[in-house]
């Protein structure tokens, strides 16, 4: 079986990195509407650009988290 038609579990966790524009998180969150969903970006003009397309759409959108990495910085990710 090919492990992207694999079943996913139930509440599937899901992480987006480079979230970019948020044109691939729109797409991701209709292919896989449940369970939790983090979308990272380094560049804090796209997160907000990001959250701007989800939320149009914010219905779609419960349990998504958009968040900015800071590279090394060692605090991980912020809002």
């Amino acid at each position: 079986m090919d492990a992207a038609a694999a079943p996913l579990a139930p509440s599937p966790r899901t992480l987006e990195i480079g979230c970019g524009t948020g044109f691939l998180t729109r797409a991701l969150r209709s292919r896989i509407p449940v369970g939790s969903m983090l979308a990272t970006d380094i560049a804090p003009a796209m997160i907000a650009r990001c959250r701007t397309r989800i939320g149009a759409e914010e219905a779609g959108f419960q349990g998504v988290r958009l968040a900015t990495a800071q590279p090394g910085s060692g605090s991980g990710l912020c809002r």
